[in-house]
């Protein structure tokens, strides 16, 4: 495996924003044929690409500080081997993690959602602790969460050492909540309770 730079993303489709909205559903059954490069770094642009010279992105988040990270588990992408890959926004390129068609576990990972082991490609979102800065690390912590879909209040598990343990070997036993105030309300992090 090997870093793959992506074809650069189409700025203009032939699909306005209310038609895409309009025409929107969800889909579980997949088509035999592989994707292509052209439609992973669309996909993944759409999903987190570089628009600015200042590093904005094609999400919002606060502060600017992007915590999610975007790996790509391909399967049946042309041009592209069987592995986990990391997007990295910055370079608009794939960087190879883990080598290996882990579908299946994914789909145990995910309490048993059936299609994502026939999915020719799946997008796996997780926060980045790397980018914690001293005054934010707490705020990072609970940005991660809540931006990658957790609910609050549900016990969330630390990512373990290895990138293919974190992602497919199921809860770690180091677990936490996310923080509260004596007055028993979910408090933000970086704000304290009134």
């Amino acid at each position: 495996m090997k870093r793959l730079t992506l074809p650069e993303p189409r700025l203009a489709g032939k699909v306005t924003v209310e038609g895409a909205l309009r025409e929107r559903r969800s889909i579980r059954r997949f088509a035999s044929q592989s994707l292509t490069l052209d439609e992973i770094g669309q996909l993944l642009w759409s999903v987190q690409g570089v628009t600015g010279t200042g590093g904005e992105r094609t999400t919002p988040s606060a502060g600017g500080l992007y915590p999610l990270q975007i790996y790509l588990v391909a399967a049946r992408v042309d041009g592209l081997e069987v592995g986990i890959y990391r997007y990295r926004p910055d370079k608009h390129d794939l960087e190879p993690v883990a080598e290996g068609d882990v579908r299946v576990k994914l789909a145990a990972a995910s309490h048993g959602v059936e299609w994502v082991d026939s999915a020719p490609a799946v997008l796996a979102i997780g926060g980045s602790y790397r980018k914690r800065r001293s005054n934010t690390a707490r705020a990072l912590d609970a940005m991660s969460i809540w931006k990658s879909g957790v609910p609050p209040r549900m016990s969330i598990s630390r990512p373990n050492p290895s990138v293919s343990e974190r992602f497919w070997s199921g809860p770690s036993t180091t677990t936490r909540s996310l923080p509260s105030c004596s007055c028993g309300k979910l408090r933000r992090p970086w704000r304290s309770c009134r």
